[in-house]
């Protein structure tokens, strides 16, 4: 019975070559699908305002989302007009609106105000860890960040179109299936009251 449990195979030690190619695929197919997600979270948001536009000087646009989209989208729909400052402050934000504000801080002569709640250090270590490490490549640069008892929602934008938008709402950084609101308003005097305490902050 001893000699008919003994089984002769061949052992096979598992490529590491190919081990890690799986694992660049997987991250790649990862990325493509964040990509794909997030390009329709911001159709998702340009199909609210492609047919009204954003406000012009000292008005005003009201908007409720179904979680279909979120501040990213906001951002980069105002964007097409080239945003050359922001003043930022959220409760919690997520790692692909943390590269989609790299990119654009990346992309030249950008001012990056970024005020953030201590909540996301307790909710979502990693995604903090992850911009603090963003955050210091680019510390000697035009972005300051302040970590702070913050839950004010809201962040202000210059665009080189000589606009002034400051987006209020419910709405954090992050993807959320709930219903949100929006206030978009194209007003200098509360573009400047944001850049002011937020300035105040960081100093």
């Amino acid at each position: 019975m001893e000699e008919l449990l003994k089984f002769d195979f061949e052992s096979k030690e598992i490529d590491p070559i190919y081990q890690e190619s799986k694992k660049e695929a997987l991250a790649v197919k990862r990325s493509l699908r964040v990509k794909a997600k997030k390009e329709i979270r911001n159709d998702n948001f340009a199909n609210i305002v492609n047919d009204c536009g954003l406000p012009g000087h000292n008005e005003m646009l009201l908007i409720k989302t179904n979680g279909a989209s979120d501040c990213g989208s906001v951002f980069e729909y105002i964007n097409q007009e080239i945003i050359s400052e922001l003043y930022l402050s959220t409760w919690v934000i997520s790692r692909e609106n943390i590269d989609q504000l790299m990119k654009w801080f990346d992309s030249g002569n950008k001012k990056f105000v970024f005020v953030l709640s201590t909540r996301l250090r307790e909710l979502k270590k990693s995604n903090y860890a992850y911009l603090i490490e963003k955050f210091n490549e680019r510390k000697h640069l035009a972005f300051k960040l302040k970590v702070c008892n913050c839950h004010a929602k809201t962040f202000s934008v210059k665009t080189e179109l000589s606009n002034f938008y400051s987006v209020t709402g419910s709405a954090n950084w992050t993807e959320n299936p709930r219903i949100e609101n929006y206030i978009i308003l194209n007003n200098k005097d509360n573009f400047d009251f944001n850049k002011e305490w937020m300035e105040d902050l960081v100093k």
